[in-house]
């Protein structure tokens, strides 16, 4: 067997054709990763919503846990006097005493952006539809944010059943909007 030429080596013509055949590889290869990298925020986003509003609905449960079907007041919208509520209307604000005498009655009311209004269409161009805030009073403090970003918070009331329902909705870093709908039961006390 004749030894190898001290002088061997890769031509030019051989570095072309690895360069054509690597450069599509290595591509598909980056390309692949950065759909995975994608998917992944996405679905970060998505938990991270979903978890969002389960903790609304944590609180809102928490807040109405003390409350009596005899003090339950809802009313359809912020400028709307409180009234008792009829058995399966939908309504977006609740007020409510508690049982204990000493803590002071709480409001829950779902506020519409300014801009926006209740008709299902995205009215500020922000993608997202008829949202808002769901804020909370208690006595006569000062009204204070629970959550931004609601596009629906609707309280249904059916003998002592409360359900509570939550749509959020959040752009993910694609532009993509993930939305998240959830509903919470609680029974109250007569």
């Amino acid at each position: 067997m004749k030894a190898p030429s001290p002088q061997a080596g890769v031509t030019l013509v051989e570095t072309v054709i690895a360069i054509v055949v690597l450069v599509p590889l290595l591509y598909s290869i980056f390309s692949v990763g950065d759909v995975a990298r994608r998917s992944v925020r996405t679905q970060d986003v998505a938990a991270e919503l979903d978890a969002s509003v389960g903790r609304i609905g944590r609180r809102l449960v928490e807040q109405l846990r003390p409350a009596t079907l005899a003090s339950l007041q809802a009313r359809q919208s912020p400028a709307d006097a409180w009234e008792t509520p009829l058995a399966g209307q939908s309504y977006s604000g609740i007020h409510f005493a508690s049982d204990d005498p000493v803590e002071p009655a709480t409001s829950v009311q779902f506020v519409r952006d300014t801009g926006e209004s209740s008709n299902g269409v995205d009215d500020d161009g922000d993608l997202l539809i008829d949202e808002g805030n769901l804020r909370s009073q208690r006595g006569t403090e000062k009204w204070v944010d629970l959550a931004t970003g609601i596009e629906q918070a609707t309280v249904v009331i059916v003998g002592r059943l409360i359900t509570i329902t939550v749509q959020a909705a959040k752009r993910d870093q694609g532009s993509r909007i993930m939305r998240v709908r959830r509903d919470f039961t609680i029974c109250i006390r007569n």
